[in-house]
């Protein structure tokens, strides 16, 4: 595979497009939408019978997986794909700071093998892959394996080194991260989505690279064989490969070409990722209202249209358009001033910022109604009148919706407060519901 396949092919998963028709819709007549509640939710299970690959299918760029065994060969894991591996690893460089650990060098760890996360602690992705990583360094630390995380953001508040400590902790992690604010260490590796794995053999050598969630199969069968090639003995870790985690499968409803039925792809709602697909499409731009482009910085008033669509953001009242994120501009009484989403999914994330104070409440409805007990996920608390909300206290990723199904519903989250902020809603469709 060339150099340029591999980037573009990253650059669909970073920006998670879908197929189909990417033409941008004219900006229907703005109206302010009637919701209709009824008594109870009335969940969309999406079963449609369907064949072909996800159209926002996350690319892994590292061996293929024997379809018998799921096991790659010796074979395979000498002959992979991605254009850093057996070149030598660049050194760390440009880094803010170390948690959990003095700084390192990798020639300090000449002689190890060495895995390198790159992560960011909002990105859904990078949440998923922790458990994994986590599980790796348990059984195999002790064999000589060694992991370094490398947080780069992808927003401004996820610079601060405090939030970080707190989702280093939160997580479990007790491995070294380096703070790589300025990308200097994600550039040096020609990194270009989170989370990026990197696995470095005891000359210093990269022998292999994974780009997004998955091949977590193919990821530890490796690092076993460059331990066993580094001279050390593995038996301890007994090899079954009916002991392995299979990777993920996207739920097969989602995997559709439709773009009304196929699972919703993150949502961006600042100006910064919306302007590039606003002025080239395909694909469409998350917003679709003219004045959003118009007023980049500044305050804008928003009404909400009376059908909405897969794949995009809906706004109602005054906001400001920022860089990364819309942030509510003025305080409301009766949560009249919201957001919304068309989405399908199972689960439902959304990333949120807090920039100090006290903490502010954000009421959810699912299809025009609280959220059932059932559904809520979480980060979701419910008051004394069965109103579903969020308590946000902190700049960080919310998980708002669990659903065993894959469902279609129409979402809203609303505030009074003038300090409430989206920066992106993610989504899961796994098959298993726990890997969402």
């Amino acid at each position: 595979m060339s150099l340029l396949v591999v980037l573009a092919t990253l650059l669909l998963v970073t920006v998670a497009t879908a197929c189909g028709d990417d033409s941008m819709p004219a900006v229907p007549t703005p109206t302010i939408a009637v919701v209709e509640k009824s008594p109870t939710p009335s969940p969309t299970p999406l079963v449609e019978e369907v064949s072909g690959p996800s159209p926002i299918e996350v690319v892994s760029t590292g061996p293929p997986v024997s379809a018998s065994t799921d096991v790659v060969t010796e074979e395979d894991l000498l002959n992979t794909s991605h254009p850093l591996e057996g070149l030598t690893a660049p050194e760390f460089t440009g880094l803010e700071s170390w948690i959990s650990s003095d700084p390192v060098t990798l020639a300090s760890l000449q002689g190890k093998i060495i895995l390198i996360d790159f992560w960011t602690y909002s990105c859904i992705n990078c949440i998923r892959t922790l458990p994994f990583i986590l599980e790796w360094q348990e059984k195999y630390e002790p064999l000589g394996l060694r992991i370094i995380g490398v947080h780069t953001p992808e927003f401004d508040f996820e610079k601060d080194a405090e939030n970080v400590s707190a989702a280093v902790e939160r997580f479990g992690i007790d491995y070294p991260v380096a703070l790589d604010n300025d990308r200097k260490t994600w550039d040096a590796f020609g990194v270009t989505a989170w989370p990026a794995k990197y696995l470095i053999d005891a000359e210093g050598i990269i022998r292999y690279a994974e780009v997004g969630e998955g091949g977590y199969v193919a990821m530890e069968q490796t690092i076993r064989h460059w331990l066993g090639q580094a001279g050390i003995d593995i038996s301890s870790v007994p090899f079954e490969p009916e002991d392995y985690h299979l990777d993920p499968e996207i739920d097969r409803a989602g995997r559709v070409g439709d773009r009304e039925l196929a699972r919703t792809r993150e949502i961006y709602a600042g100006y910064r990722k919306n302007l590039p697909f606003h002025r080239f499409p395909p694909p469409d731009p998350w917003v679709l209202y003219e004045q959003f482009y118009e007023g980049l910085d500044t305050d804008v008033s928003f009404e909400d249209v009376p059908e909405h669509e897969n794949q995009h953001l809906y706004i109602q009242g005054l906001w400001h358009v920022g860089p990364e994120s819309l942030t509510h501009a003025r305080p409301t009484e009766d949560f009249e001033d919201y957001l919304a989403i068309k989405y399908n999914a199972k689960t439902v994330n959304a990333v949120l910022g807090h920039g100090g104070g006290a903490p502010y409440r954000v009421r959810i409805t699912i299809d025009g109604i609280a959220l059932s007990p059932d559904a809520a996920d979480t980060d979701v608390r419910f008051d004394d009148m069965g109103n579903s909300y969020l308590h946000v206290d902190e700049s960080r990723m919310y998980r708002l919706i669990r659903t065993n199904e894959y469902e279609q519903h129409e979402l809203q989250l609303s505030s009074n407060s003038d300090r409430f902020e989206l920066f992106t809603f993610t989504f899961g469709a796994y098959e298993n519901l726990e890997d969402n």
